[in-house]
């Protein structure tokens, strides 16, 4: 069911870039919102005129956006990369799908939830409440190595090893439990200098380890681009450097009508883009929408269309390319058996030349041998009696008569 007139953004979680995606969204019929929080973009998906389905793995999220929207849009409480997700938006048939990678207000002010640095928060940060390791899981019981990979990657912390090191060597004494345990090894590492936006950082970093958030983009936008209808629009926004990493770098692959192997001479991959980029650098919030939503202020948007045309000529095209590459390979084949072929006669025919004048001077080397032995013999002889012994040459063959 369509609402008639566009609901009231509610005030769980006010939405970023709230312009933006409704341009982005505009003339949509079927949109998905896979990370519904509150609802506020859902609602402005419902003002444009769609159909719309709303997807959280937060059930208080999912109750919040209830609690606003009613029966407005459909729900579904379900990690977005989840099996369960991708497989009800796939039979959705969206022609445009949200991303909001940030958490919502409701959740960082909500203290138990462990999003927080404030004093005394326990340490969770699951965004499925109950759901696989907490925060306190993680830094109490990973390893050195991967602590230290995590606060590099996820919070491009410089002195990462020393952080993970510190951590290691205090939960010697105690285990994590609350934010202050994390906040003073941070301060224990950084200095006192240290403070709230060092706290923010590196605490982004510990959840986005938790929830696995960039393994599952990566994994989930290739998913989300084919459940597109053809010419449907994909959203993402972002608030950290990895995040918008994955998403520039998979739009921009997604855009190239080639991604074969630079010296390859036959293209073997799709042979076109499956799309466009719309946005050829991430859009950001005003000064004005930052004034009023700080949470705003490191917000990205970047888009990307799919492609017009269907599916079925792109793979057309696809093994059209494999197969005259395996053309290719077999003449290659045939060529190379008939030149080792050539290569292995002339090979014999060399052989077969050595061999006969290595036969020839074996024979010369024999008579050679016999009159070096007959005039060894004779030449004595020759001598007492006062005889000269001719030279070979000198020597007269006479063929006898066969005796009788």
């Amino acid at each position: 069911m369509v609402s008639s007139a566009p609901p009231p953004i509610p005030a769980y979680h006010i939405p970023v870039l709230a312009e933006v995606v409704r341009e982005w969204a505009s003339g949509s019929r079927r949109a998905v919102d896979a990370t519904l929080g509150g609802g506020g973009h859902a609602a402005i998906l419902l003002a444009t005129g769609a159909e719309v389905l709303g997807i959280d793995r937060d059930p208080a999220a999912i109750a919040a956006a209830q609690g606003h929207l009613g029966d407005s849009i459909r729900y579904l409480t379900a990690a977005y990369g989840s099996g369960d997700a991708l497989a009800a938006v796939r039979a959705f048939q969206p022609d445009r799908i949200l991303l909001d990678l940030g958490i919502s207000s409701h959740q960082v002010d909500t203290a138990e939830r462990g999003f927080t640095f404030r004093p005394g928060a326990p340490l969770d940060m699951r965004m499925t409440p109950g759901a696989g390791p907490s925060a306190r899981d993680v830094l109490n019981s990973w390893p050195e190595e991967r602590l230290a990979a995590s606060f590099a990657d996820f919070g491009d912390e410089r002195r990462a090893r020393a952080l993970a090191k510190e951590i290691v060597r205090r939960r010697l004494t105690g285990p994590f439990g609350v934010s202050d345990d994390f906040v003073n090894a941070i301060r224990a590492t950084l200095g006192p200098r240290s403070g709230p936006g060092d706290f923010a950082r590196l605490f982004q970093a510990l959840r986005i380890a938790v929830n696995d958030e960039l393994g599952q983009l990566t994994a989930a936008l290739p998913e989300f681009r084919d459940a597109l209808v053809p010419g449907g629009r994909i959203g993402v926004i972002t608030y950290h450097s990895g995040e918008d990493r994955i998403v520039k770098h998979q739009f921009r692959e997604w855009g190239r009508s080639c991604v074969c192997p630079p010296r390859q001479p036959i293209c073997t991959c799709r042979g076109r883009p499956l799309g466009r980029v719309l946005t050829k650098k991430a859009i950001v919030a005003g000064a004005a929408e930052v004034a009023g939503n700080m949470r705003a202020r490191s917000a990205q948007f970047r888009a990307f269309e799919t492609a017009e045309e269907a599916v079925a000529r792109v793979k057309g095209r696809h093994w059209l390319a494999i197969w005259l590459v395996a053309l290719l390979a077999a003449l290659w084949a045939v060529i190379a058996r008939q030149t080792a072929s050539l290569n292995a006669a002339r090979a014999l025919t060399d052989l077969r030349a050595e061999r006969a004048g290595l036969e020839g001077k074996r024979d010369e080397l024999e008579r050679r041998i016999r009159t070096a032995s007959s005039r060894a013999v004779l030449l004595p002889r020759a001598q007492k009696l006062g005889l000269r012994l001719p030279a070979d040459t000198e020597i007269i063959l006479v063929p006898t008569a066969p005796p009788r």
